[in-house]
């Protein structure tokens, strides 16, 4: 077998790059639950809202769960309100509390968690010490203002809150954008409810299909995911709405704000700069609108579902229906919520190791050598990932991996340094399978005297091969005793080996044979028999006794030989005594002695 070694290096940089890495912060990949506990092996059935407070703690409106979870900074996730997979409506203390599929919870600046309470078609909020009431609605899908329960809504989704106090909500069905002050007075900012449509304009005159999610920009204005207009919009506090981003059509187009297409937006927020990010929902993509109105797609594999961390461009999300930037460690947190995870993402963290490939792309055969150097001068241990699972944590420079099965395989290093976790870009690696080749055997692999076998290469595509006796015939006859194998060699260089073939020679021309000293039954295919090599003697009898002088196995096929088992059961490792009889000069003989047996 040959050896290829692809060597990488990770170049320590002081240069001003930045990476976006997305992970996980708690929940189990596609794995609905309701567990409380260590984030990372917490569970949560369809994660639909997210918000942060300003110590940097998370809150989640567990859809399908029916309640509010935290989690702490310390990485503890508890159940805030409500009781798992009881859904109803009910206020009281945490316990007691019921919610029926919240979509969208917000900090308020008041403290308090709000929640756009959706099936119940209400607004609640959480107390310090988790007391749950009803802040406006009265149960009933419809669209009526009024203060507080005379209120009512059509299945709210998104909030959010201003300095004044000032609830916005974005309230689904009835496609309208309405305000609930610090007093519970409910009114329709802009729409008109149970009329969808796309227009700007103030008040009524501004239509939305669906809206979704929304945010407040540096200046007070309300950002608005419009999901079925596939746009963003943008409205000010006295209602005058424009379209922010978005034509309109159903795509994914990058570019100017007025030539950029969305899939369904579901949710908005924005960072301490200004821009603005997008959860673009069938695009599976989060979008970036940069200050200069400029999108760009900021993290995700477009068109593409799944639950892979790493670096932005490769990671992937399933349903990320929700989008909060935290202050507190200037990083983004999404509610993946068909994954069932809460999901982190860095916005511009200093990059001080970078993978670089020294090669063209690689594409190495299996079984060969794999070579990353790290080149850092950070001294802590370096953490290997592949395809997004921690696989083995190294701290020496050299990392070398030569088993990693076939097929595509996505490889970046993480290490810690003063409290930070540091990645890596990532590389690609293609590793190709060896071939399996097989010999077809025509004939007895016991040659009597002046007799042959046939042996026929069974090969794959327009590989090639060559015998061990240095044929590249499709067959070869063997007339001599002996042992043979291919050697099969893929267009791509990849080199893999058939099964010894053991040709013998029977009848009283055999007179050159022995008996080996060891074997190893393990099944590699290698020695895993104890049996005559070389010429083999006729009337071949093997008996095989254990240290009490019983035997427990013999055979007169001198092929097959021992197996090391009696009665179909593994034997241990030790030394047996074995006798042969067999016939040589037209006579009988005898021979004796030890055989030793590895696994």
């Amino acid at each position: 077998m040959f050896r290829i070694i692809f060597s990488f290096l990770l170049i320590m940089t002081l240069t001003n790059a930045s990476a976006q890495i997305v992970s996980t912060v708690a929940g189990v990949l596609e794995s609905p639950g309701s567990e409380d506990g260590n984030a990372l092996s917490s569970r949560f059935n369809n994660p639909h809202g997210i918000a942060i407070d300003n110590f940097g703690n998370v809150y989640v409106a567990d859809r399908y769960n029916h309640v509010i979870r935290k989690v702490s900074t310390d990485g503890i996730v508890s159940t805030l309100a409500g009781v798992a997979g009881e859904g109803g409506d009910m206020d009281g203390s945490a316990s007691q509390a019921r919610f029926l599929e919240p979509w969208g919870i917000c900090v308020g600046t008041d403290n308090y968690i709000y929640i756009a309470d959706t099936k119940n078609n209400k607004i609640r909020k959480i107390s310090m010490d988790g007391t749950v009431t009803t802040l406006a609605g009265d149960g009933n899908f419809a669209s009526k203002d009024g203060v507080g329960e005379n209120a009512s809504f059509g299945n709210p989704t998104g909030l959010e809150m201003n300095e004044a106090g000032d609830l916005f909500v974005a309230d689904h069905r009835t496609h309208t954008i309405r305000k609930i002050t610090p007093d519970g007075t409910v009114t329709t900012m802009a729409g008109t409810a149970g009329i969808p449509g796309d227009t700007d304009g103030t008040g009524t005159d501004a239509q939305f299909w669906r809206p979704y999610g929304l945010t407040l920009d540096l200046d007070g204005n309300i950002l608005i995911a419009d999901e079925w207009n596939h746009k963003i919009k943008k409205m000010t506090p006295g209602g005058v709405v424009t379209t922010l981003a978005g034509t309109g059509e159903l795509g994914l187009q990058n570019g100017s704000a007025e030539q950029a297409t969305f899939n369904y937006p579901w949710d908005v927020t924005i960072d301490k700069q200004g821009n603005i990010y997008v959860t673009d929902g069938y695009n599976y993509v989060l979008r970036k609108i940069k200050t200069d109105n400029n999108i760009t797609t900021f993290a995700g594999t477009p068109l593409t579902y799944g639950g892979a961390n790493g670096p932005a461009a490769i990671a992937t999300f399933n349903g990320a229906a929700s989008i909060a930037f935290n202050g507190y460690d200037d990083c983004i947190y999404i509610g993946d919520a068909y994954n069932h995870l809460i999901r982190k993402i860095t916005v511009d963290e200093p990059s001080e190791i970078q993978l670089a490939l020294l090669n063209t792309t690689p594409q190495i055969c299996q079984d060969e050598i794999v070579e990353i150097e790290v080149i850092s001068n950070i001294n802590s241990n370096f953490i290997l990932e592949i395809n997004s699972e921690q696989y083995q944590t190294y701290n020496d420079k050299i990392i070398e991996l030569n088993h990693l099965l076939p097929g595509s395989h996505t490889l970046l290093i993480k290490t810690e340094n003063n409290g930070q976790i540091l990645y890596s870009n990532s590389i690609n690696i293609n590793i190709l399978p060896n071939p399996t080749p097989n010999i077809e055997v025509e004939g007895s692999l016991i040659l009597e005297k002046g007799s042959t076998v046939n042996l026929i290469a069974q090969t794959n595509n327009n590989n090639t091969y060559i015998w061990s006796n240095g044929s590249t015939s499709e067959s070869i006859t063997v007339d001599a005793p002996g042992t043979y194998y291919i050697t099969e060699t893929s267009v791509e260089g990849c080199q893999g080996t058939s099964e010894n073939i053991e040709v013998r020679l029977l009848g009283d021309e055999a007179t050159d044979w022995y008996l080996p000293s060891a074997f190893t039954p393990n099944g590699d295919g290698h020695n895993d028999f104890f049996r005559p090599l070389g010429n083999i003697p006729a009337e071949f009898i093997l008996f095989i006794y254990n240290q009490w002088g019983e035997v427990i196995f013999q055979t007169n096929d001198p092929v097959a030989g021992w197996d090391g088992k009696c009665n179909g059961k593994y034997t241990q490792n030790g030394t047996y005594t074995f006798l042969v009889q067999y016939k040589k000069d037209n006579s009988r003989q005898i021979t004796s002695g030890h055989i030793t047996l590895i696994r």
